[in-house]
């Protein structure tokens, strides 16, 4: 047994102690596999986005813009769309 436990085989009062080890260790393991999740799930919202997803397209935020202020039609809007769609990279 290694030296760092013989003296809680001392508190235990003689009896062979090597349980309350593997009794640590599940607590550990216990509170690492709740406390982890827990806490990516609460900071999750708070974190910036990931890098490297698709760059939003500037034409249809302005196109979008463009509809919401009543410049352009839905039928435009639509048209318009599917044109930077098709040309799109």
């Amino acid at each position: 047994m290694h030296p760092y436990y013989g003296p809680s085989e001392a508190l235990a009062g003689g009896r062979d102690s090597s349980w309350s080890g593997l009794v640590s260790m599940a607590a550990y393991l216990a509170f690492w596999a709740i406390a982890i999740p827990v806490t990516v799930k609460v900071l999750k919202p708070h974190l910036p986005p990931a890098a490297g997803g698709p760059a939003p397209d500037a034409a249809v935020g302005i196109l979008r813009e463009r509809y919401a202020r009543g410049e352009i039609t839905f039928g435009e809007f639509a048209e318009m769309r599917a044109n930077l769609d098709r040309t799109a990279p």
